[in-house]
């Protein structure tokens, strides 16, 4: 019935429920500096690379070097289930299209050591090239805006890349 009292407000008393600072253990001086404190929350932390010495590539880097070598207006770099992992395209649309397209088409199906590449006008002097690889993380597929077409060996060239890149673990 005791207990019962209490949670019924009978029982008057203001103890809280945190401990008071006279009740805490002291830190030695070892606690205390082995984990650093950030006083101002708004600090940012660099992250470290995880491969600092390699020269790994990244689909940005991808991106600038089919600018500089196609002069393409953008890369879009999509998976398997139509999530997008990269994009430089500036039309949300062309985006948009990609996936559809990527979706409703054979380039999901390519096999290991295969490449597949598809191309759609998208108006006057502007094509969308779609090429698939398929990676340790399942297919990738790479949509590049460009002024002219590409060629096949300019698509397996790429498609090289886009793996290279894929496959880093």
């Amino acid at each position: 019935m005791a207990a019962s009292a209490g949670l019924l407000g009978k029982n008057n008393s203001t103890k809280s429920a945190e401990p008071e600072a006279s009740e805490l253990s002291a830190l030695c001086d070892h606690c205390l500096n082995e984990v650093p404190v950030n006083i101002d929350e708004n600090t940012k932390v660099p992250i470290p690379s995880v491969h600092p010495k390699k020269e790994m590539g990244t689909f940005e880097q991808i991106d600038k070097q089919l600018s500089k070598r196609f002069k393409a207006n953008g890369i879009c770099v999509i998976d398997r289930d139509g999530d997008v992992l990269f994009s430089s395209v500036k039309n949300y649309n062309l985006v948009a299209f990609s996936i559809d397209t990527i979706l409703g088409s054979n380039l999901i199906k390519t096999e290991d050591g295969e490449f597949e590449n598809i191309r759609v006008k998208i108006s006057a002097g502007e094509y969308l090239e779609f090429i698939s690889v398929r990676s340790t993380r399942g297919v990738l597929v790479l949509a590049i805006s460009v002024d002219h077409i590409l060629g096949r060996a300019n698509a397996k060239d790429v498609a090289g890349d886009v793996l290279k890149i894929a496959n880093l673990v």
